[in-house]
């Protein structure tokens, strides 16, 4: 069901709608399913209380965790990548701020948890990912203008060819801002049409895998 196609304007890709125009041309039917969504229910999203851009990266890390069950507070991120609770904007090489999360981590119940983190520069490039990866609950970051947002939801429209083959393309993104405001003031959207894609700078994904301890009864199992 889930055929790769990229996000938004930018996105279209060889393979994408422009297959479907040409499926058009030669006289097979497209049928239109146009603003569906995706959403991640109750996102748990704790804003910067400092108008901080290297605090909102930070907090927004902290967000995508806590959404897998892993607690590690932004100032522990904060510490980690800056030594300290430094103020910094604009943000600083996102790549080299990711570089700071993967890893193996005891949290403070004795878990075990590894970490994955991908820093993606511009825009995403396959809606499907996109559509698939809220589905399962699970956020990510967005680099807008300089400034770190959760991405929460989508709206986009779906293409069915009368092959089946399924098409995708995101018209929405919904945002919440990681820096001090009012929810209101922080719920923002990325539209197609309206907005300049050159102006994002990346994705960031956090992906958490809990390591189970070894079972002493019986060795070399877990």
């Amino acid at each position: 069901m889930w055929r790769a196609i990229p996000l938004l304007c930018l996105f279209l890709l060889a393979g994408s709608l422009l297959a479907a125009g040409r499926d058009k041309q030669k006289g097979i039917p497209v049928a239109v399913k146009p603003n569906q969504s995706e959403t991640v229910a109750a996102p748990a999203v704790t804003p910067a209380p400092e108008p901080c851009d290297n605090w909102a990266w930070a907090a927004g890390v902290e967000s995508l965790l806590r959404a897998q069950d892993v607690a590690l507070d932004r100032e522990y991120w904060l510490f980690k990548a800056h030594g300290g609770l430094l103020c910094l904007s604009p943000l600083p090489d996102p790549a080299a701020l990711t570089a700071y999360i993967p890893g193996e981590y005891v949290l403070e119940d004795g878990r075990k948890v590894r970490l994955e983190a991908q820093f993606t520069a511009g825009a995403p490039r396959n809606a499907d990912e996109v559509i698939m990866s809220l589905r399962r609950g699970h956020p990510f970051l967005l680099l807008w203008r300089g400034h770190t947002y959760v991405v929460y939801g989508v709206v986009f429209d779906e293409y069915i060819a009368a092959t089946g083959a399924r098409q995708f393309e995101i018209r929405e993104m919904k945002l919440l801002s990681l820096l001090p405001g009012s929810e209101e003031q922080r719920t923002v959207s990325f539209v197609k049409d309206r907005d300049d894609l050159s102006e994002v700078q990346g994705t960031l994904t956090v992906r958490a895998h809990f390591v189970q301890p070894p079972n002493w009864l019986r060795p070399g199992t877990e």
